[in-house]
């Protein structure tokens, strides 16, 4: 009985915590959302054109075909922090991000054309305990991130994901703070990654560390976000990501055409 009690409590604090997150997604000063039928990204197929660039001029080369003519959402964060997980589960691919448990498994910039309407761009991670990968990260992967921002014509969205069992490391800081200071970027919003492995309160504790150390301010949202489809508050992330992604598009360009892909 007991077991059961704690369940069921800690059930409702995860709805309670989803309500709140989902509250920012429709609060009065966010964008409006999309019916439920009128989607950009389908739960069965997704049409997914791949770029993997690997210096500025792949990158030039890449945005001058169909990506260059779309908005962007960037997506950041350490390595291992779960990244490519997210988005594999996102656009309902088993491994077109490239997601491994070695660190510095994304060495390019990875842009992911999204049924001709949008383009998701992977980042390389960020380096954690690895010497090699800080080593690749200052001298190649920043610099590239650099050349992909001053390029890239119309960003949305800088998507920052966090492994919110994870303290945040000096690096992290200094990588946000680059990004909001160097660049004109709309729409900020933070991922806490691998929410079912953690209890409720130390769910808070994360993303209250998290918002602070990171310098996201009060009007920038949040989402806790797993990737294991079997569990449905997972489910339910994936949800709110895509709503999130869908209320930018609509917000910024109304004439954006946002019927359902072809199954």
């Amino acid at each position: 009985n007991r077991s059961c009690s704690w369940a069921a409590k800690e059930w409702k604090a995860r709805r309670r915590l989803s309500s709140s997150s989902l509250s920012l997604l429709s609060s009065s000063s966010a964008p409006p959302l999309l019916t439920r039928n009128n989607h950009l990204v389908s739960n069965k197929f997704n049409k997914i054109q791949v770029h993997r660039c690997e210096s500025a001029q792949s990158i030039a080369e890449a945005l001058e075909g169909e990506a260059g003519k779309l908005p962007h959402f960037c997506v950041a964060g350490v390595s291992n922090a779960g990244k490519s997980s997210m988005i594999n589960h996102l656009l309902v691919k088993k491994n077109i991000a490239r997601a491994s448990s070695v660190a510095g498994k994304t060495k390019t910039i990875d842009m992911f054309v999204v049924n001709d309407a949008f383009v998701i761009t992977d980042f390389p991670g960020m380096p954690s305990t690895d010497p090699q990968v800080d080593g690749m990260w200052k001298g190649k992967w920043r610099p590239l991130i650099k050349d992909y921002m001053t390029q890239v014509n119309d960003i949305r969205s800088f998507i920052y994901i966090h492994d919110i069992r994870w303290p945040i490391a000096a690096d992290e800081v200094k990588f946000n703070k680059w990004m909001r200071r160097s660049f004109q970027i709309p729409s900020f919003l933070l991922l806490l990654s691998k929410d079912d492995k953690v209890d409720h309160n130390r769910r808070l504790m994360g993303l209250n560390n998290a918002r602070n150390k990171l310098g996201f301010e009060h009007q920038d949202r949040h989402l806790h976000y797993c990737s294991n489809n079997s569990l449905a508050p997972c489910r339910r992330s994936r949800r709110l990501v895509l709503r999130y992604i869908e209320s930018v598009l609509r917000f910024q360009d109304s004439s954006i055409d946002v019927g359902l892909p072809p199954k």
